[in-house]
């Protein structure tokens, strides 16, 4: 039996409704001309409208995914690892989360003790509503030395942390075109006030941020209708 080859032919109105949008965010050159504070976790991002279809009152809704994730430090810094304001911390798995209005995302966690809890042999358990979330799971990679493709050494290291390949699938959520979003990184497995984690040296006595971050979203714009 002879193979068919075939191929999937889309509508030019259907992918006229498909963008994608990079966010590349330099944490370690804001926090050196400032307090040192920038970041930290939580970016604040601006989503340029690309066309017509992403500005228009009939998509108010979308699906949205992150579909690749890199994360890493300053070439000269060896000591670099994700953590939060307490200490550092091995993250394989991050939760991504986005301001963008959803009403399809919750999260329950078990993350802290009490001792009535004990008692009643019944952990308490955090919930969180609204808002994108997705769990990005990744590798830490050896990129080089910073001069050449081999191995890093001291004291120039060469890693990052890539995230796996994505197979869940995309969430609806509210048209982030031409808004103001916020994009944090956390633990889910830490408390509220230390969930928020940043690529920081962990040799230096302060928690800057020292992370160059870049991803990439697929977002297809629904109709109303």
């Amino acid at each position: 039996m002879s193979s068919v080859n075939s191929v999937s032919v889309h509508s030019i109105d259907e992918e006229r409704l498909k963008f994608r949008v990079i966010v590349a965010i330099n944490a370690r050159v804001q926090g050196l001309i400032g307090a040192n504070t920038f970041g930290q976790g939580s970016y604040d991002l601006e989503i340029p409208i690309p066309t017509s279809f992403a500005n228009s009152h009939e998509y108010s809704s979308c699906l949205i995914k992150c579909d690749t994730m890199a994360a890493w430090s300053d070439d000269a810094l060896n000591t670099c690892s994700w953590g939060n304001s307490v200490r550092s911390k091995k993250i394989p798995a991050l939760e991504l989360q986005l301001s963008t209005p959803s009403s399809q995302a919750t999260g329950s966690y078990i993350v802290e003790g009490a001792a009535a809890a004990a008692a009643a042999n019944r952990p308490p358990t955090q919930i969180e509503t609204q808002g994108f979330k997705q769990i990005i799971t990744g590798n830490v990679v050896i990129q080089g030395n910073g001069n050449t493709w081999g191995p890093f050494a001291a004291p120039v290291a060469g890693q990052s942390w890539n995230s796996s390949p994505q197979t869940c699938e995309p969430l609806m959520c509210a048209n982030p075109f031409g808004q103001n979003i916020t994009l944090r990184f956390t633990d889910p497995t830490e408390t509220p006030a230390e969930r928020q984690v940043w690529i920081q040296d962990t040799g230096a006595a302060n928690t800057t941020d020292q992370g160059f971050y870049v991803l990439q979203f697929e977002v297809q714009m629904v109709p109303n209708k």
